[in-house]
């Protein structure tokens, strides 16, 4: 079971004083944020609420921001109840990539390996030399 907190990430302040939203996830006590790519000033988040405030004249586009959290927050339990769904023992990495899509298909290894698998090519080098490559 892992914990889900939406806060501001204060140690990496921006040049313009803004700060990243970052979704942490807590699992078997090791931690992993995760950019929302939405930004803001310490003035205009509410730590308790772990939202924008909800005032126009600090925060003027509060309701799409919020919207925005709330929605991440959805998936983010979304993957964790596929996970759990699979049975699958996920790391903090596996669930980075499930949540942010990324696809692991077309990484050089898995097509190497199934290039050897599908070669009935024999290893050219001849057994008397030293160093074989295969």
């Amino acid at each position: 079971m892992a914990t889900f907190k939406v806060l501001l990430h204060s140690s990496n302040r921006r040049k313009d004083g803004t700060y990243p939203v970052s979704l942490r996830i807590i699992k078997n006590m090791k931690a992993k944020y995760i950019s929302l790519g939405l930004y803001s000033k310490k003035e205009e988040w509410d730590v308790i609420g772990e939202r924008f405030r909800c005032d126009k004249r600090v925060c003027p586009n509060y309701k799409e921001f919020n919207a925005r959290i709330v929605q991440l927050l959805a998936r983010a339990q979304e993957v964790e109840r596929h996970f759990e769904f699979d049975r699958i023992d996920w790391t903090l990495n596996q669930f980075e990539d499930a949540f942010l899509y990324k696809d692991k298909k077309g990484k050089f290894l898995d097509f190497a390996l199934l290039c050897i698998g599908k070669s009935s090519v024999s290893c050219p080098l001849k057994p008397s030399d030293s160093a074989p490559l295969c």
